[in-house]
């Protein structure tokens, strides 16, 4: 198997995946591009990297899901980032103080469901706590692989995947199974139901809802973009939020130069004006 990337062929991949989902590809990259790519030629039973591109032009659309969930690292946990998910719980409750009763929520690349799964988990206590009855809440997570959506939807997670929550909250929303003989946890019923999964690339001209929107999390994704990406993204969600609510980002992340509209509240947390 010739695995060799050339610069050329290095710069058609990129090329190919800025197009189709706006990732930007940096310089420096090759020899983890050259190992992953390595792993799907293997499935494809394709022999040359040159051969592998010549499939991507002529399988476009087909093949590009599979080369995202090569060339992308889903890294994501339980209650990730606890300092905006306490910035998120205090704006529900204040709401819910307030009489709120209606909420959406939108999870932008959201992995494997472990951000949505938080953030439901979040709520429902927060359900509890005010006894809030007639509520109307919406939570949508989308992802542009279909590969770690089907994951985020069956809901279940090894023992290391949830040593980030609290011992409470894996007893009151998961239960035990046994998965090719391991033991594992799956999400409960009742917190896959607060939740709707949909495939959608954040590049694409009409995005998935209306709004207005409570809040978008959209966490450690801004970071895979280009300026010029960032800022239509920005944008768009900035349009889909209501007046008063929020935008989140990643802790490693910030809107400066996109922020005209927003006011900073906290590191990574941002208020619609």
């Amino acid at each position: 198997m010739d695995l060799i990337l050339t610069h050329e062929h290095f710069k058609k991949i990129c090329d190919f995946v800025y197009d189709k989902s706006g990732i930007h590809l940096k310089e420096g990259k090759e020899a983890l591009v050259q190992a992953r790519l390595s792993k799907r030629m293997r499935i494809l039973h394709i022999n040359s990297i040159e051969e592998y591109i010549k499939y991507l032009d002529n399988n476009d659309d087909d093949e590009f899901a599979n080369l995202i969930d090569v060339i992308t690292t889903n890294t994501t946990s339980f209650f990730r980032e606890d300092n905006s998910l306490k910035m998120f719980e205090k704006f529900i409750e204040s709401w819910i103080k307030k009489g709120k009763k209606k909420f959406r929520i939108w999870s932008a690349a959201s992995s494997t469901g472990e951000e949505p799964y938080t953030i439901a988990m979040i709520i429902n206590e927060l359900i509890s706590k005010y006894n809030l009855i007639n509520h109307d809440i919406k939570i949508l997570a989308t992802d542009i692989s279909p590969t770690v959506l089907m994951k985020a939807q069956k809901g279940i997670y090894s023992i290391d995947k949830i040593k980030n929550v609290p011992a409470e909250f894996k007893n009151k929303y998961f239960c035990k199974i046994i998965k090719d003989d391991i033991k594992c946890f799956e999400v409960k019923k009742n917190l896959k139901d607060m939740i709707t999964y949909r495939q959608f690339n954040l590049l694409s001209e009409k995005y998935p809802l209306n709004g207005p929107l409570d809040i978008i999390l959209c966490r450690n994704v801004m970071i895979y973009f280009d300026e010029k990406t960032r800022n239509t993204i920005v944008r768009k969600m900035h349009n889909l939020i209501d007046s008063g609510g929020y935008f989140i980002v990643g802790n490693a992340e910030s809107l400066a130069g996109r922020a005209a509209d927003f006011k900073l509240i906290k590191p990574a947390v941002y208020q619609k004006k």
